[in-house]
């Protein structure tokens, strides 16, 4: 994206692909602060029609990022309160997601982030699924998340980590 136009910011190509689909009608974006929340407005005011080169491109970026996600969790969080365990699979997922497009082995700031927080009170961590599969009837992705959890666990749960 920044080869084709190092003058776009991620925000201007996001705004210009949402801004031009058809039906839409509100968008919310995040923001944490006044200045990005003017930034968002300009860039919607004055977002022109991405071209079939810019689309092209979109759409290698998408097959990047989504060649590099182990889990097609969307942190939607329903699978959450159907969870008697009180597991945060979307936060897990998250870090699991991160240590895998990472590419690590061993050790890894995933890894340790897990650790810390599993030693947070009244939390569950992935080997305290009772395999209920509650979460996965709430699930839109249709994810296993069970067997994903035995798989977080397996990466995250061992003696490096201090488990």
């Amino acid at each position: 994206m920044k080869d084709y136009n190092p003058d776009k910011s991620v925000i201007s190509w996001a705004m210009r692909f949402v801004a031009n689909l058809e039906d839409i009608k509100v968008i919310f974006t995040g923001t944490s602060n006044l200045e990005q929340l003017e930034n968002n407005i300009s860039e919607i005011k004055n977002a022109d029609p991405l071209n079939d080169e810019e689309l092209e491109i979109l759409k290698e970026v998408s097959e990047i990022i989504n060649s590099n996600i182990t889990v097609d969790c969307t942190k939607c969080r329903y699978c959450i309160d159907a969870c008697p365990e009180e597991i945060d699979i979307a936060k897990i997922f998250d870090l699991y997601n991160k240590d895998k497009l990472l590419g690590n082995e061993g050790w890894s700031q995933a890894g340790n982030a897990y650790l810390n927080y599993s030693k947070l009170p009244d939390v569950g961590i992935a080997s305290d699924c009772v395999e209920c599969e509650m979460c996965v009837e709430e699930c839109p992705q249709q994810i296993d998340i069970p067997e994903v959890l035995k798989d977080v666990a397996k990466t995250f749960e061992t003696e490096g980590y201090g488990f």
